[in-house]
């Protein structure tokens, strides 16, 4: 490999760069913050804050998730980068989550001097952050009520969930817990993207959506 005799174990530019799973090991239900006492997680129980393991400080390999529902694509055995990785039927993940060094949202977001990179997400969804609302892209409530969204989601910001989502719970009891949480106490993954109404609920921008929301606890 380049550079002659590189030691591929170790940390190389290039070759072996901190990715999103470094990170993003999973979800609520499974993520190496719940296993691994080598790695520093974050408040939220499901992030971490640092992409290589404690014990592994001489060469900083960064880490691979074995819960892939956040992880780049993979090639011929090689984890693609992000700016060439895909999901989603095809769609690149820069397409929803913004540029590599400038994913949204980029601050500042609000006030009288918005970042340009906010740009796009705003004229495609009306709001910044990645791009969450299906009808960017879908027409308005053509999607069917199942969690083939990206990264596993429902359709977003759609009333026809209300009615749907009590079947779809009883068939992916443990998907449901990944995000709104294993006790259905809403998670960092559950948030809302911007102040909504679906049907007669309103919901504040970053709220994290628990089951008690809108009704008794399932779990």
């Amino acid at each position: 490999p380049f550079p002659a005799g590189a030691d591929l174990t170790k940390r190389i530019p290039w070759a072996n760069e901190p990715k999103c799973q470094s990170c993003h090991t999973g979800d609520a239900v499974s993520n190496l913050g719940l296993t691994d006492p080598n790695v520093i997680k974050s408040s939220d129980g499901i992030r971490l804050l640092q992409a290589y393991r404690t014990n592994d400080t001489a060469n900083a390999v960064p880490i691979l998730a074995t819960n892939k529902r956040f992880a780049e694509e993979t090639a011929n055995g090689n984890t693609v980068l992000y700016r060439l990785s895909k999901g989603h039927s095809g769609v690149s993940c820069e397409a929803c989550h913004g540029s590599t060094h400038a994913e949204w949202p980029v601050k500042p977001e609000s006030g009288t001097a918005i970042a340009n990179d906010n740009v796009a997400a705003m004229q495609l969804q009306g709001h910044t952050g990645k791009i969450i609302e299906c009808a960017a892209c879908h027409t308005s409530g053509s999607l069917p009520v199942t969690l083939n969204g990206p990264h596993g989601m429902h359709p977003v910001g759609d009333s026809r969930f209300i009615s749907g989502h009590d079947n779809l719970f009883g068939a992916n009891r443990a998907q449901c817990q990944a995000c709104h949480g294993q006790t259905g106490q809403g998670t960092v993954l559950s948030k809302v993207a911007v102040n909504r109404t679906v049907g007669s609920r309103t919901f504040t921008k970053d709220e994290m959506i628990a089951c008690t929301r809108c009704h008794d606890n399932p779990m």
